[in-house]
């Protein structure tokens, strides 16, 4: 329990309590983001990282990826704290609490981007930087030692989408949020696509109905 201590930071290295630690509790810190020691507590089942005023940066998902016991995460009362990353759904579907009440900036993004707009697809990304990018995602190391520094580079920066699962460059990022129901509770959450799959809730059930599975 390290509630209320003014920490901003932890140690990296928190090996030595992998198999030991099952509960943490950081409420009323001083963290901008979630702690890189973090990755190390695999056993880690409760994680509350509530009250933390100056946590505003996006969820590193990386950083909660080796957690696979994880049943709750409490990110309640964090004012400047971004949408949930759809992608820490999709990786932890044991998480059975996900606490986000009075988190104001997801309400502020969900009701932006329920603004109506016009919007403009952006290009689609050159087939050699798609190439780039599925011969970085499938580990073809073959590949890599042959690509042009710059091409290796581009395909280190390329993302997936939450979307298709292609690639999503940097310079054509499209991002989307959405309410989604997380063992009964609403969590606003946000989605990094490629291009504007869909500008409006109506557009997405439609994507849903023809050829999408929600996994959420």
């Amino acid at each position: 329990d390290l509630r209320q201590n003014q920490l901003s930071s932890l140690p990296n290295d928190l090996s030595g309590w992998s198999q030991s630690l099952h509960t943490l509790l950081l409420d009323r810190n001083c963290f901008a983001q979630l702690p890189s020691g973090l990755v190390h507590l695999r056993s880690l089942r409760h994680l509350s990282l509530a009250r933390n005023p100056k946590l505003r940066q996006q969820l590193q998902v990386k950083l909660l990826t080796p957690l696979a016991q994880l049943e709750l995460l409490d990110l309640s009362h964090n004012p400047h704290l971004p949408a949930i990353p759809h992608r820490l759904l999709q990786e932890h579907p044991d998480l059975r609490s996900l606490l986000t009440d009075g988190c104001v900036r997801m309400a502020e993004q969900l009701h932006q981007s329920a603004l109506p707009a016009i919007q403009t697809p952006p290009s689609p990304p050159r087939p050699l930087a798609r190439l780039t990018w599925l011969c970085w995602q499938q580990q073809q190391q073959t590949a890599k030692e042959f690509m042009p520094p710059h091409l290796r580079q581009l395909g280190s920066l390329c993302g997936r989408c939450d979307w298709c699962g292609g690639p999503v460059m940097p310079d054509t990022l499209v991002r989307r949020y959405r309410q989604v129901l997380r063992m009964d509770r609403l969590v606003i959450v946000e989605y990094a696509l490629c291009r504007p799959h869909w500008n409006t809730e109506s557009r997405y059930i439609e994507l849903l109905i023809i050829d999408k599975y929600d996994f959420i």
